[in-house]
């Protein structure tokens, strides 16, 4: 299982999803999505904007986690 970390990221910066949304130019609603793990799919280029903005690797955006 691969696990979202982004909504620990936004806590440790005080960053809002609706707030971060807007700063990377993406839609409220996948943000949201991939905030609460409940992404089947996740865009590539979301990835790239949410490392960029928060300044992280892949690897800080997600953990993997063994079943």
């Amino acid at each position: 299982m691969i696990k979202s970390n982004l909504k620990e990221l936004l806590h440790s910066r005080d960053i809002s999803i609706r707030e971060f949304s807007r700063r990377i130019g993406y839609r409220y609603e996948s943000v949201r999505q991939l905030y609460q793990g409940n992404n089947d799919r996740i865009p590539v280029p979301l990835v790239e904007r949410i490392c960029k903005e928060l300044n992280c690797d892949v690897g800080d955006l997600f953990t993997y986690i063994p079943s």
